[in-house]
């Protein structure tokens, strides 16, 4: 992945996924992929269902957020494209743990963009954080 370092940065994140983008949103641009972590994939419905009604702690979870706040802390601006609604949105986990334990992080997001990942290909994805900049700030290219 470029460095991110005091620039502008893109993570589309689901509960399962982040992939982090530098300032070159182009189609075939290199990113960081960082996956959760999460042994029960084969039941995953059952131990989702008992972790949503508190029989469970989902103990990876805060392994995957912690891997997302180290890839995104060098960056001076974030842009954050998640899925979902209510609990099935990686949105307000995302927040909440940045909010406690990278409170400078949580200040450098500027938005969310609450899409349908699954239904986006990866250029369409890059399409709408380019033209969320261009919104924002006018095209200046994305480099902050």
């Amino acid at each position: 992945m470029s460095d991110i370092t005091g620039q502008f940065a893109v993570a589309v994140v689901t509960q399962d996924e982040a992939r982090i983008y530098g300032p070159d949103l182009e189609r075939g641009t290199e990113h960081e992929t960082i996956k959760a972590r999460n042994p029960f994939t084969r039941h995953h419905h059952i131990r989702m269902a008992q972790f949503h009604h508190m029989r469970d702690v989902d103990r990876y979870m805060n392994d995957y957020l912690k891997s997302i706040a180290e890839a995104l802390k060098p960056a001076e601006e974030v842009l954050l494209i998640t899925h979902g609604n209510g609990k099935g949105s990686a949105y307000p986990a995302l927040m909440n743990y940045f909010e406690k334990k990278y409170p400078d992080l949580a200040k450098k997001v500027s938005d969310n963009l609450d899409v349908d990942i699954t239904r986006l290909t990866e250029p369409e994805l890059l399409a709408l954080a380019r033209e969320w900049w261009d919104k924002k700030y006018g095209y200046h290219g994305m480099a902050t």
